[in-house]
């Protein structure tokens, strides 16, 4: 259990008129893990002046609260048990913009299963209320998720949305159903060579049945260690939605840790057809074949000298 607390105040001149503001940020978070419950509060404040260029914030001007409260719970036997542990628990957060003076909020029990051979399973539904563009939208989305390792060389997982949720626009926000689906899976014949494959699903239905967009990506990384000091990946995308095909070649040779040599090339392939009347290339039409957009070639060295 423990329990912490900081606060960072800031203060900014701007290099053009030279008017100087002043902002601060203030977070305390409380923590209590056992076996048997986990639980988790913070609220932090971002002041509207606050400024930290080196910093990671999303927003200033809020103030948030969030809460996790998740017992956990173990069978009496787990060698003969399937599931290992289960934990239930319950998320939620909620932000006031205090320059709209308008609250976002987002509310989800979930499910959460753990088996052998690293495996688990989550299901949560979400509540989630959001002020954009002036407006107020309520939406809801399910969530599913797993993963195992499957065999020593052979590891995977699948997620799953889907749900009324918002479409950012801010000309015309809109609510409709979104579905995203995502798979993954590592294969791993031995200790030098891995290879990530994935794929990923998207669309957005509109409330009068308009599909919005559908796009499908997919996704291959090939990685393979030499040795200690030398290693290859190749890299290469499919957006089906945009008609682009990215690949990726990187080299690298470490002589001790910071001494290093990279070495890469990269090309960005796109369908393009040659629209004749208009005296143009036409890109994502279903006619026409994929030509070379972009290609460049990368170099990096470094030296790490030590006295």
């Amino acid at each position: 259990t423990w329990l912490s607390m900081n606060g960072i105040y800031t203060f900014s001149k701007d290099e053009d008129d030279l008017t100087t503001s002043g902002g601060g940020s203030f977070t305390a978070t409380f923590e209590h893990g056992k076996k048997t419950l986990g639980l988790f509060f913070m609220a932090e404040h971002y002041s509207k002046g606050f400024q930290l260029d080196t910093g990671f914030y999303q927003r200033t001007g809020i103030s948030r609260f969030v809460g996790y409260i998740g017992p956990q719970f173990y069978p009496k036997d787990s060698k003969k048990s399937l599931v290992k542990q289960f934990n239930p628990f319950v998320y939620g957060q909620v932000i006031r913009d205090n320059r709209t003076k308008e609250f976002d909020y987002l509310l989800f029990p979930s499910l959460r299963f753990f088996f052998s051979r690293q495996g688990n399973f989550r299901v949560d539904y979400r509540f989630i209320s959001e002020f954009w563009a002036g407006q107020h939208f309520k939406q809801n989305e399910l969530y599913m998720s797993g993963s195992s390792q499957f065999a020593k060389w052979l590891s995977g997982n699948i997620s799953l949305r889907y749900g009324k949720r918002l479409l950012y626009d801010e000309e015309d926000p809109m609510t409709g159903n979104r579905l995203r689906l995502q798979l993954n899976a590592r294969i791993q014949p031995g200790e030098k060579l891995h290879q990530d494959l994935g794929y990923t699903h998207e669309s957005f239905t509109a409330g009068d049945g308009e599909t919005v967009y559908d796009l499908d990506i997919l996704f291959s990384r090939t990685t393979f260690q030499i040795n200690k000091y030398l290693f290859f990946r190749a890299l290469i995308q499919y957006d089906a939605y945009s008609k682009v095909v990215l690949t990726d070649l990187l080299g690298s040779f470490t002589l001790i840790p910071g001494t290093v040599i990279y070495a890469g090339y990269g090309s960005l392939h796109q369908k393009q057809y040659w629209n004749g009347i208009d005296g143009e290339w036409d890109v994502g039409h279903s006619m026409g074949k994929y030509y070379q957009h972009t290609r460049s070639f990368f170099f990096k060295a470094s030296y790490n000298y030590r006295f």
